[in-house]
């Protein structure tokens, strides 16, 4: 037999680094209620609608997380639990958006939701009580905080949980000593 040599330039990126960010905000925003704050409970509730999308079952999720990296950033994942119900398990859960306006946690309502941005990421298919991983393509540089918002595409929703539930969203983020 005969065998090719190939050659291939790699790049030294030094010695990475990785950050495991809690989110300092969570909460959602129900159709249903337009005007509640669910800021305070255990689970964050991510469906397109009962029996259409948009209907009274509409519910969007949001999180927050304070950043500080020290370096230049490599790689960006959401980690979030689903939460044991059977309602969490989804077979497309939805997209993950960047949130530009301004949101609180123990204000946000449905009625005065930020809309969301760009697409950052894909929820997709998540399992019932699992902690799923998800890829962020976003651009930290110069941010001190990111906002996200769970985006439903469909009426197969998920419940995830929320800081109060003991499981709440993280952000794992690696980056090179600059």
């Amino acid at each position: 037999t005969t065998e090719t040599e190939r050659t291939t330039a790699l790049e030294y990126l030094g010695p990475r680094h990785r950050l495991v960010i809690d989110a300092s905000e969570d909460s959602y925003a129900g159709a249903g209620q337009p005007t509640a704050n669910f800021g305070h409970l255990a689970t964050l509730l991510v469906d397109g609608g009962g029996a259409a999308m948009g209907d009274n079952s509409h519910n969007i999720g949001y999180l927050r997380f304070p950043l500080q990296v020290p370096g230049k950033v490599v790689s960006v994942k959401l980690l979030i639990h689903t939460a044991p119900s059977e309602a969490s398990e989804s077979g497309d859960s939805g997209k993950i958006h960047l949130v530009d306006e301004p949101w609180e946690e123990y204000t946000l309502t449905y009625a005065n939701r930020p809309k969301p941005g760009t697409v950052v990421g894909t929820l997709g298919r998540v399992g019932r009580d699992t902690l799923e991983e998800r890829e962020l393509k976003v651009d930290l540089t110069g941010r001190k905080e990111l906002s996200l918002v769970l985006e439903p595409t469909s009426t197969d929703g998920a419940n995830y949980y929320a800081r109060e539930g003991g499981k709440g969203p993280q952000l794992v983020v690696e980056y090179v000593a600059e």
